[in-house]
């Protein structure tokens, strides 16, 4: 039952992450204004969201997981960014300090919620 409310918070990272794809390619395209490109094929962006999604997925698995997450923790984590970093090793290389920086963005987030959470408890 412990592994389901971690399986459940990554579900529901991805979820937010889906849902918050436009925002994050904007921010994404501000950040990086040489990485988006038109698709030469399809006629629009491809890449873009999926980065985007994979942003939010980052930042939200690692810091819901980190908050709120009771049993592993820490190897659901490794788990969501092995997910997460796949496409990262496919579309946008170039960038990957960037989606380091958004993990250990997300890991001290998780952390100051949890000890706010604990604080207050």
């Amino acid at each position: 039952m412990k592994a389901i409310k971690n399986l459940l918070f990554i579900f529901g990272s991805a979820l937010v992450s889906y849902l918050l794809i436009n925002p994050i390619s904007n921010f994404y395209k501000s950040l990086f204004p040489e990485q988006y490109r038109d698709g030469a094929f399809f006629g629009f962006d491809l890449t873009t969201p999926l980065i985007a999604f994979v942003i939010g997925f980052v930042l939200l698995s690692v810091s819901t997981l980190n908050a709120f997450g009771n049993y592993e923790k820490n190897k659901w984590i490794v788990f969501a960014l092995i997910i997460s970093f796949i496409p990262i090793l496919k579309f946008d290389l170039s960038h990957w300090y960037f989606y380091v920086m958004l993990a250990l963005i997300g890991w001290g987030l998780g952390w100051v919620i949890n000890w706010l959470v604990q604080k207050n408890a």
